[in-house]
């Protein structure tokens, strides 16, 4: 801690010298004023005592012009002068000062009062450094879910999504959807669809998101069975990926003629919404991919048939868990029920629309409180 005493008459720099601890704080002494504006320019105290009346110019305005080259940085400026009454003392503390000390002075008063301005410099240190580091930590996030929002951007081009079968949506709690959701068409006209929940948001998620995205879009082209698939996309994340991190998902492959087969781990149940107003599920069966290696992963699908204008419903559970007005929760039953009453829109993006209105009409004023993402599919 560095301490400038500015005084014309040396004594009291000596008085001051005397009552500090050459351990606890450093000491310069300035007996004019040009000679402590240099002082403070090139040795930067963290405190200042003064008198109001100095050779070559006045404390009250040294005050002023000290604050003002202090620019961010706290330096209490306090008054040690020889004229005490109230006058000069309202206008030490209206020019700046800090605190106001009258000569002569108590040493232990003079210590105390000291201390107690060291205390509150070190504390505005300590609480300016750690503001920094969270400014600096503050731009590292917003860089990372920058990075990650363009991978998953690029992945999401390459996604055969919103034609007249499909119809993916994403809505993200921040302004980062760490799901993802990518729909591809073959060659042979089978259409693969893969919506996934990572543990994590932003740059986490899209570490994951990126092997899984390049293996499916990879097997999707080479016509991979969708069980060699899943057992692909399982090995990338549990090689590449920590342990702690997974991805709830399912895949769909749906064929030309109406068949289909479905691969579920951690994920809420399928919906398949018949001509006779029935609601079909299909529950996950499996662990997440990621969890398990590759000898005891179970690729083993779940196969139906669609028929012509049935619906297929995928969502994250984010969808199914989110709180409404109620109190009470949407859950699966209750985007089951929302879909249901909106099954006489024949147009997908139409239907997708409405049913997030029916969402946010549920959801009300509460806040979105995890990423949602559903994807519709009809034959």
């Amino acid at each position: 801690m560095k301490l400038l005493t500015v005084d014309s008459e040396e004594i009291y720099h000596e008085i001051i010298e005397l009552s500090l601890s050459r351990k606890e704080i450093e000491i310069r002494s300035a007996t004019s004023y040009s000679e402590a504006l240099e002082l403070f320019d090139s040795w930067k105290p963290d405190i200042v005592t003064l008198e109001v009346v100095i050779k070559g110019g006045s404390g009250l305005e040294l005050v002023k012009r000290l604050k003002n080259r202090a620019g961010e940085r706290f330096v209490p400026c306090v008054f040690l002068t020889s004229q005490s009454s109230d006058a000069v003392m309202n206008q030490c503390f209206q020019c700046g000062g800090d605190d106001f000390i009258p000569k002569p002075f108590h040493e232990i008063l003079f210590r105390t009062r000291l201390r107690h301005h060291i205390q509150q410099v070190t504390l505005i240190n300590e609480l300016t450094e750690k503001n920094a580091q969270l400014t600096y930590y503050h731009r590292i996030t917003e860089r990372e879910h920058d990075m990650a929002r363009q991978v998953l951007t690029h992945i999401q081009v390459h996604s055969d999504e919103n034609t007249g079968k499909v119809r993916v949506n994403r809505q993200a709690v921040d302004n980062f959807n760490g799901d993802l959701a990518m729909v591809k068409e073959c060659k042979s006209g089978r259409l693969l669809i893969f919506l996934g929940d990572f543990t994590g948001h932003g740059l986490q998620a899209s570490v994951g998101a990126l092997p899984v995205a390049q293996s499916f879009l990879d097997s999707a082209q080479l016509g991979i069975p969708l069980a060699d698939l899943t057992r692909r996309l399982n090995r990338v994340l549990y090689d590449v990926t920590p342990d702690y991190m997974f991805c709830a998902a399912q895949i769909l492959a749906l064929e030309t003629d109406g068949s289909a087969s479905l691969w579920s781990g951690g994920m809420p149940p399928l919906s398949i919404f018949t001509e006779n107003e029935e609601v079909l599920e299909l529950h996950s069966s499996h662990m997440p991919l990621g969890v398990l290696p590759d000898k005891e992963f179970d690729s083993e699908l779940q196969n139906f048939n669609l028929n012509h204008d049935q619906l297929v419903l995928m969502a994250t559970d984010g969808v199914s868990e989110q709180l409404g007005d109620s109190g009470k929760r949407l859950s699966v039953e209750g985007m089951q029920s929302l879909t249901h009453e909106l099954l006489p829109e024949r147009e997908l993006d139409k239907l997708d629309n409405k049913l997030i209105d029916r969402i946010e009409e549920f959801r009300g004023d509460q806040p979105q409180e995890d990423d949602m993402t559903f994807v519709m599919v009809r034959r």
